[in-house]
């Protein structure tokens, strides 16, 4: 019987595969990129791990978790990741082929992902920008606020993936699956695509697609027309503002949240108040009412930790 997702991250905390972790957590906390010889001995490590004969090829990290440091030059293609929690970084290593279903990713990935599965994994913010990912897989993974910045998404697939804020600015995305995918205010500026590119059932609210020019007037960004992939009458599309506004304040939420000062907790106090009385349809006033709950001489508090806010939505 093959071991379950909870035996294979158990196996890292306990006898040789908590030795093994330790190893390799050191390897990426001091060795750096040293190519095929550090590949080498990143597998050798591995003798020994429990369930190891699971994997043909003995690439195995499932389950896995790692904090700090980095995987950098690194041949780690038709690696076994799956269930794994990476909070490192993945600099120029070849990931072709390799699983990472399930997977929770924290960092930099810039590698040679082709053919990579990235099923139901979660990568929110995750750096992905000019990655080869042609074939890749995406479906059903937590792609919100990831950036895939000119990036070769040929033929991929997001179908089911929630990538609500993310950056395609400048990727190639001709033959991607796009298919029930939430692209609310992403980013489609300067993307390649045709009919090839599949947005059929996907929600495209809010999606800034237009051309983006910075405060002097210099085009940064060329517009990209969307209806030139393939979509229909399920492709949902327009503007929300009630949904800008709710992710507004969820980020001023979480904004003030991690803050200590006394000034901050006082404007959270009042903005769960507002959030638990103010009705949905009335969202649109959301910022008039938070100002009328406050004293007028913390008005240009508010208004910093909004610039703020509105400075990390962009």
């Amino acid at each position: 019987m093959t071991a379950t997702s909870k035996q294979l991250k158990k196996r890292w905390t306990e006898g040789a595969g908590f030795r093994i972790k330790e190893s390799l957590q050191l390897h990426l906390l001091e060795a750096g990129g040293l190519g095929a010889h550090a590949t080498r001995n990143i597998f050798a490590l591995l003798d020994g791990l429990p369930f190891r004969e699971e994997v043909a090829n003995g690439r195995d990290l499932r389950g896995i978790s790692l904090q700090g440091g980095a995987f950098s030059s690194l041949d780690l293609s038709f690696c076994d990741f799956r269930f794994s929690k990476l909070n490192i970084n993945i600099i120029q290593c070849n990931l072709n082929r390799s699983l990472f279903e399930e997977a929770t990713i924290e960092g930099i990935i810039t590698n040679t992902l082709v053919e990579t599965n990235f099923r139901k994994s979660k990568l929110r913010k995750c750096f992905l920008e000019n990655i080869d990912g042609r074939q890749s897989c995406f479906d059903g993974a937590n792609l919100v606020d990831a950036s895939f910045r000119n990036a070769n998404l040929q033929g991929a697939s997001f179908e089911k993936a929630n990538c609500k804020g993310a950056l395609f600015t400048g990727a190639n995305v001709i033959g991607t699956n796009f298919r029930e995918t939430i692209l609310d205010r992403a980013a489609f500026q300067d993307v390649t695509l045709d009919k090839t590119t599949d947005l059929r059932g996907a929600s495209l609210i809010n999606l800034f697609h237009e051309e983006h020019r910075n405060n002097f007037g210099k085009l940064i960004g060329n517009a990209t027309d969307w209806r030139k992939a393939q979509y229909d009458e399920t492709t949902r599309i327009g503007n929300d503002h009630s949904i800008e506004c709710m992710e507004i304040i969820a980020t001023l939420k979480e904004q003030l949240q991690k803050s200590k000062a006394t000034e901050d907790k006082e404007l959270l106090d009042s903005l769960l108040m507002l959030e638990r009385e103010l009705p949905l349809e009335n969202i649109s006033r959301w910022y008039e009412d938070l100002l009328s709950r406050l004293p007028k001489e913390k008005h240009g508090w508010i208004e910093i930790q909004m610039a703020e806010t509105i400075r990390k939505l962009r």
